[in-house]
């Protein structure tokens, strides 16, 4: 994580527990827990302390709501993850039903956990003031972002297997691009950071939804694949079975499955275009080795972050068209399926090569690069 990321994690933090009002209600729950140990039958006091217990729940489960499953693990990151999760409410509920008759007991944990959540936020707010005062700001861009974590297994810490992937990402891109806006758009760096390298790119919001969508059908794939994984470690282990063909057959429904997954997503996305029937047929290879290329890659740990503020903001630059506006509204759906595995130490799939066959989406070294064929612009259909 860059300096940038984490300031921008941390205001968002603060942001939302100053909105959410989180400590003030969580200082709530500990004083009507002491009264209650108090005066433990005075109905009063045991309203009180449901009242205020509901209140703190309802902030905490809208607080979490705000955090995409990429910022959560920058939460963690930091030792944030439960500072605004419900978790928190599920802490105190515990704390109460083990300490029923002595909840004074209860109450002192409580106020300790308060007063340990005070200091964390106080670090919090100090941080903010060390990065104004050098000068580190978070990312103000409004156009949306998509970036991809590339784990070093990918690339084994060397710089030209690192070139090879960002060449595969650059191929994958600028394939999804053709088939979401008709052309070969120009990419952006925008950031770069983390120890696992995790590279940001500014494109159209109408490609980085396409990608965001295929992402979650790679994920979903994984999840179909994995039942099968985990019915083949499990029969690996019985004696009976390990001289038969059971496990040949697993491995073989593995890669069918995966294999129809992709021809499914290839036509159903080949429709979306209006090239003429050549091109349609390259974009067919071409969709079906990035699509086998984004599976294979979160197979073995790549991640892909999508980042946008909201589809109300406009951005600098004037109001978006229609179909940027579309994108940017799908968007808040993907990202929130954007929930990544923990990987399986034996990846089933191979990865493919870095350049899909007959490649037409790069142009010729010292050449400019020409959307479709020939400099041909590949329309799409409007839905």
């Amino acid at each position: 994580m860059n300096a940038e990321r984490l300031r921008e994690i941390v205001d968002k933090l603060v942001e939302k527990e100053d909105e959410y009002r989180v400590q003030e209600l969580l200082h709530s729950v500990s004083t009507s827990i002491a009264n209650l140990a108090g005066s433990p039958t005075d109905p009063s006091f045991q309203q009180a302390y449901s009242n205020a217990f509901i209140q703190l729940e309802s902030a905490l489960i809208k607080a979490e709501l705000e955090f995409t499953p990429a910022q959560k693990n920058l939460l963690r990151e930091i030792n944030a993850e439960n500072l605004l999760s419900r978790e928190l409410s599920t802490q105190i509920e515990l704390l109460i039903q083990h300490n029923p008759v002595t909840l004074s007991v209860a109450q002192k944990e409580i106020t300790e956990l308060a007063d340990a959540r005070e200091k964390f936020l106080n670090h919090l707010r100090q941080l903010q003031a060390a990065f104004d005062s050098l000068g580190v700001e978070a990312a103000t861009d409004q156009k949306p972002e998509i970036g991809f974590l590339l784990p070093r297994s990918l690339f084994d810490n060397h710089l030209d297997k690192l070139i090879v992937e960002l060449g595969a990402i650059r191929k994958i891109i600028r394939v999804f691009s053709e088939v979401a806006t008709g052309s070969t758009e120009e990419i952006e760096i925008k950031q770069i950071s983390t120890s696992d390298p995790l590279f940001f790119f500014g494109i159209s919001a109408t490609t980085i939804a396409a990608l965001g969508a295929a992402t979650t059908w790679a994920l979903d794939t994984w999840k179909r694949v994995e039942e099968i994984n985990q019915i083949r470690a499990k029969t690996a282990q019985i004696e009976q079975l390990k001289d038969t063909d059971f496990q040949d057959l697993l491995d073989k429904q593995i890669k069918k499955t995966v294999a129809d997954e992709v021809e499914k997503k290839v036509k159903e996305l080949v429709k979306l275009s209006e090239a003429d029937a050549g091109r349609k047929h390259e974009l067919e290879q071409h969709l079906e080795w990035a699509l086998n290329s984004i599976y294979s890659r979160v197979e073995r740990g790549m991640e892909i972050e999508i980042r946008f503020i909201s589809h109300q903001a406009i951005p600098e630059d004037g109001p978006l068209d229609p179909d940027e506006e579309k994108a940017i509204t799908s968007l808040q759906e993907i990202v929130s399926q954007l929930v990544f595995p923990q990987i399986s130490a034996t990846p089933v799939t191979q990865l493919p090569p870095p350049s899909p066959n007959g490649d037409v989406t790069a142009a010729p070294p010292g050449e400019p690069d020409t959307p479709g064929v020939g400099g041909k612009k590949a329309r799409v259909k409007k839905t």
